[in-house]
């Protein structure tokens, strides 16, 4: 008789009441981890996305001054690749992204040739992927620069590694976890 007491109620109300709150902080916990990686990605990356695009904006303003040189172009965007949080690149010849320039091998390229077909239209081009030539996985925008005829000139290259951007986030994650 003792056993089939013990077999229809083997949990006591403060058993259950310490599962039921355990198990509601477990569910809040994961819920909140997933809810902040997702606004991280959805909002801070989409935020990076449009830094890059900014920058990008800025030395196309700074190449179609009339007071600018070329070489006071260079050294703008040398000066913004070693002082911005991303690295900068500028190609006067789509070749150059493409791979296709003599001594390039095939992990050279930087842009597909699709993307450059829509490089070639004047629309800017987001870019994730794994890139050998950097060695990590990248993020990052190419701003194409068009005279007034519609023709390319050249391209805004602005990337920063997938590392970088996640950087951040790391220690919120650990916390969280």
């Amino acid at each position: 008789m003792r056993m089939n007491k013990i077999l229809k109620n083997p949990l006591s109300l403060r058993q259950k009441t310490w599962i039921l709150v355990t198990s509601v902080i477990i569910v809040s916990l994961v819920g909140v981890l997933f809810l902040t990686n997702y606004l991280y990605e959805r909002f801070y990356i989409d935020k990076q996305i449009d830094l890059l695009i900014a920058r990008g904006d800025l030395l196309t303003e700074l190449y179609f001054d009339d007071e600018t040189t070329m070489e006071e172009f260079i050294d703008r965007v040398e000066w913004m690749n070693r002082c911005a949080e991303a690295n900068v690149l500028f190609a006067d010849n789509l070749q150059f992204l493409l791979g296709n320039e003599p001594g390039a091998g095939k992990s050279d390229k930087l842009i597909t040739l699709e993307e450059s077909k829509i490089l070639q239209s004047g629309q800017s081009i987001k870019v994730v992927r794994r890139q050998s030539s950097f060695e990590k996985p990248i993020m990052g925008v190419a701003v194409p620069l068009l005279d007034e005829e519609g023709c390319l000139l050249g391209v805004i290259f602005l990337y920063k590694t997938l590392a970088e951007i996640f950087e951040p986030f790391q220690t919120t994650r650990t916390w969280i976890l």
